[in-house]
């Protein structure tokens, strides 16, 4: 390894045990004995639906369960998932005999759970150790809050350190050089400062944690306006925050988004359009329009993101210039 990528590991280590780091600590095991469900809809994609599986297997505590949803996926992931089912009792396996689409597929996977918490995780996410606690602390330590998302490279303004993207596709952000999920996941830890997180009026819905009182008084997603997972967490949001519960991004926890396209680009852009004047016919510009305007201006992320950006830069310089190891 470079000698600079060196230092910077080392510096990511420092900032993980440094003064922020205990209270953190405390607040996360509060949250170690919480029962929770975490759902993965699956349509075929089994390379990136194992690397997947695998990292959310490796995160579960004993009063977690992971729920996979196959919707109809084609032999090689059928198998594989029913492999992994038999080997490992944690999962809990369903397959749709015919593909139902995202949103129902979700729906299904909300019915299915009995947890007070659920996660819907998208199957080509990548999630590092605590997640699921960090979720928790999020949305049960901010005060009426009942969604929660982390941050990402891959989820519109979640992303780090660049959240603007083109009309076709939202920004995609590669990892740095030399650092892996868990390592930016600490450094996120890094960066959010206290107990403060940013209260939004939309959380993206590639890792989007639900309280089951959310659920209960709003109803599950709009299968008929929202069928193909475009709009509907959009949607599912905008209804919550009419409800009265709060939204809140967990700015201490980093979710890897590969950001998989499920379809064409000419059939994707249909589909989000698509979503979006149904969006806006149900909830009005002024509301959709001021959600994406208070996102791109909350004072908490744009200071991550600037962060960020050093952090990427600085990752950068060390891999360019460290040459090997001596």
């Amino acid at each position: 390894m470079p000698r600079l990528l060196a230092r910077l590991h080392q510096r990511l280590h420092r900032l993980a045990g440094g003064s922020g780091a205990a209270p953190l600590r405390r607040r996360i095991d509060r949250q170690r004995g919480r029962g929770v469900d975490v759902v993965v809809c699956v349509h075929n994609a089994r390379d990136d639906v194992a690397a997947c599986l695998a990292s959310v297997l490796a995160t579960l505590g004993p009063r977690h369960r992971l729920i996979v949803i196959d919707d109809a996926s084609e032999p090689a992931t059928a198998e594989f998932l029913a492999g992994l089912a038999r080997r490992d009792g944690r999962l809990g396996l369903h397959r749709n005999a015919a593909r139902t689409g995202y949103t129902r597929a979700a729906n299904l996977g909300l019915r299915l759970s009995g947890a007070d918490f659920v996660v819907l995780l998208n199957s080509d996410t990548i999630v590092a150790p605590g997640w699921i606690e960090k979720l928790c602390d999020a949305v049960y330590g901010t005060a009426g809050a009942g969604i929660v998302g982390p941050l990402s490279n891959a989820a519109s303004f979640q992303s780090i350190p660049d959240p603007l993207g083109t009309a076709a596709q939202t920004a995609v952000n590669a990892l740095p050089p030399g650092i892996s999920v868990a390592a930016m996941d600490r450094q996120c830890e890094a960066w959010t400062h206290g107990a403060a997180l940013p209260r939004v009026p939309l959380v993206h819905g590639f890792c989007l944690g639900l309280r089951r009182d959310v659920i209960d008084a709003i109803g599950p997603f709009d299968e008929v306006l929202f069928p193909d997972g475009y709009g509907e967490e959009d949607d599912f949001c905008l209804r919550a925050g009419a409800a009265g519960f709060g939204l809140v991004v967990a700015t201490h926890t980093y979710v890897f988004h590969a950001k998989t396209r499920s379809y064409g680009l000419a059939r994707r852009q249909a589909l989000v359009e698509a979503a979006a004047r149904a969006l806006r016919a149900r909830h009005g510009d002024a509301r959709v329009d001021g959600a994406i305007a208070a996102l791109a201006a909350d004072p908490i992320l744009a200071r991550i993101r600037r962060e960020a950006a050093l952090f990427y830069a600085a990752a950068e310089r060390a891999d360019q210039a460290g040459g090997p190891a001596t």
